[in-house]
């Protein structure tokens, strides 16, 4: 059995302390347990190291105290388990009053410049890490802001939380005061839901128009409201966004052509008049039946009032035209006939009949003037 020594006699903690009493000054510190590496400073526990198959290892570095407006570097650290690799990191406020990011989200160093506060005031950061194979690990930290400024915050009222359906047109009016003045105002979406795009985000009262979505969806709203000394308050809202009904098709009204019946050579109207019982926009398209009658250009065919010229023609014809209206996703449609007439020819006067029948050799009460055989069809010359 090999021999027991403890810390004092083993042999080689008894050959450095020997070497210690020949050189003092080269020795400074002897511990007879294995280095478990540098201690964390204070407040921080230290790296942590991600176990096999396990999530990222993360570390959102150490809690402080920091005055208000002043710059808070956060320092983080995030390790993979073996056999992996980091993919991403991103940090974001997840409590406290906003503060101001100065740099970018994804490295493991992040600045913040902490807003004024009226008390002492926590605010907290949450570190994301996700490796290659998609796994998620998280830390957060803490940074008490310390109120040294006498500033009274703005007072800021985003509204009531609101349920609105996919497709509405949606106003928020928020409240900014203060007891000096507020110099700007912003309304800003929380990063997580549908996108959306917000009409005078720089003003108390915004609009937008909410998106399809599949379910009932949360979007929430910040407005910030900044005062005369730099001071800051935000306050939130949230709109719950409900799918719409399904989707109607639209609806003819009415269609025709003004006149119904006309002569060769005359300009018809196509009109149409159409509604949708979602108040979806509708888009309109005229086009010509292809029923043997000849072409015609339509013009405005992508309105509700289209316009075509007819032809000079020797029989009279119907044109078919249809209407197609969409409201982008579903559409209807109408055919529309105008009737169109030969244009008549008025009976020759006695000066036209006396002249063409000098030209044609004819007698002025006879069907002279048109050439024999040129198959020509005039009105008659006579007397009444």
């Amino acid at each position: 059995m090999p021999p027991h020594h403890t810390h004092a006699t083993h042999p080689k903690i008894v050959t450095r302390l020997k070497r210690a009493e020949r050189h003092p000054r080269a020795v400074t510190h002897l511990t007879a347990h294995r280095n478990p590496g540098p201690a964390p400073p204070p407040g921080r526990r230290g790296p942590r190291v991600a176990a096999p198959g396990g999530p990222p290892g993360v570390d959102g570095g150490r809690a402080r105290r920091v005055d208000e407006g002043a710059p808070a570097p956060l320092n983080g650290a995030a390790t993979a388990p073996a056999g992996r690799s980091r993919r991403r990191l991103s940090w974001r406020q997840v409590d406290g009053p906003e503060a101001v990011v100065d740099g970018a989200r994804d490295q493991n160093r992040l600045t913040v410049v902490t807003p004024q506060v009226d008390a002492d005031t926590a605010l907290t950061f949450e570190l994301e890490a996700e490796d290659s194979s998609g796994a998620l690990g998280r830390d957060t930290v803490t940074v008490t802001v310390v109120d040294t400024f006498n500033n009274p915050l703005p007072t800021v009222d985003a509204g009531g939380d609101r349920t609105v359906t996919a497709g509405e047109r949606v106003m928020l009016n928020g409240a900014a005061r203060d007891d000096g003045a507020v110099v700007s105002v912003l309304w800003r979406v929380t990063p997580g839901g549908p996108a959306l795009t917000l009409e005078g985000d720089d003003r108390l009262q915004v609009a937008f128009t909410a998106p399809p979505v599949a379910g009932a969806t949360d979007v929430e709203l910040s407005l910030t409201a900044v005062d005369d000394q730099g001071g800051r308050a935000s306050d939130r809202v949230t709109v719950t966004i409900l799918p719409a009904p399904a989707n109607a098709a639209p609806r003819i009204d009415d269609a025709y052509a003004d006149p119904g019946v006309a002569s060769g050579g005359e300009t018809a109207r196509l009109l149409a008049l159409a509604s949708d019982p979602d108040n979806n926009p509708l888009q309109y398209r005229w086009t010509q039946r292809d029923d043997g009658a000849p072409a015609l250009a339509i013009d405005n065919a992508d309105t509700g009032d289209a316009k075509v010229t007819l032809p000079l023609l020797e029989e009279a014809t119907a044109f078919g035209f249809v209407v197609t209206v969409s409201d982008g996703e579903l559409e209807a449609s109408r055919t529309v006939t105008l009737q169109v007439t030969p244009r008549a020819q008025a009976s020759p006067g006695v000066f036209q009949c006396v002249l063409r029948a000098r030209a044609g050799g004819g007698p002025p009460g006879g069907r002279g003037g048109a050439p024999a055989g040129s198959g020509a069809s005039r009105p008659r010359c006579g007397l009444k």
